[in-house]
């Protein structure tokens, strides 16, 4: 059992990390600068990819430290390391480029604001509205069209719904019949319903602006 588990814990390592745990060698030393410490490779340093744990047991990656050209959105079976390609690229960013033609969005996408608990949508903001992402289809839909812009979305955990806010107040939309529903009608400058100020999003909830939160069933939400 013990090796069972060295044996996850390094693949584990050598996934999120990008190289295997055994065979991590010592840095050479660098001198330790300001200039290195903002730079780009002393932010490299720092940096890890993108990743998030789908319900199955699956884990999502994706590597920003990658040149542009490599970057792919990946899913890795933690019991045999098999990855594979979790979507298209090239077809999803043309899907989005059929829905805003003049915006021009090359590759690669960047790492979403929201999964649904299963990896198969992702949300996105362009252009202040939202889009979602079919990741088997490799297609783009949009989901709003208005004014106003579409801030802190986040899925249902059964992945029905999401939830968003629009200028101070929360709205919650069905993915199925794509038809939203208001909940609050107060919002203001003063009053922030479902959304926080800068100091909640950088102090208390780990820089997430997001104030509100469904229950495990989906069947209710709770907002500040």
């Amino acid at each position: 059992m013990r090796a069972r588990i060295l044996s996850l814990v390094a693949l584990l390592l050598s996934a999120i990390f990008g190289m295997p745990a055994a065979t991590a060698q010592t840095p050479t030393r660098t001198p330790l600068t300001v200039e290195w410490i903002f730079g780009d490779e002393g932010r490299q340093v720092a940096s890890l990819p993108s990743h998030v744990w789908l319900m199955d047991g699956s884990l999502l990656l994706y590597d920003g430290r990658q040149p542009q050209s490599q970057r792919a959105f990946e899913l890795l079976d933690p019991s045999t390391g098999v990855r594979r390609s979790a979507f298209h690229m090239a077809a999803a960013v043309a899907s989005l480029n059929a829905l805003l033609p003049a915006s021009e969005a090359r590759q690669p996408l960047e790492w979403p604001l929201s999964f649904d608990q299963s990896g198969r949508r992702a949300l996105y903001i362009f252009n202040r509205d939202l889009f979602l992402l079919e990741l088997g289809a490799a297609r783009f839909s949009r989901l709003t069209r208005t004014e106003a812009e579409e801030r802190s979305p986040g899925f249902s955990p059964d992945g029905k719904r999401l939830a968003f806010v629009r200028a101070n107040d929360l709205y919650v939309m069905d993915l199925d019949a794509m038809a939203e529903t208001r909940v609050t009608h107060d919002g203001s400058e003063t009053i922030l319903n479902g959304t926080v100020s800068w100091l909640y999003w950088e102090e208390i909830f780990g820089r997430r602006d997001i104030g509100y939160w469904w229950s495990p069933d989906s069947s209710a939400l709770a907002y500040l």
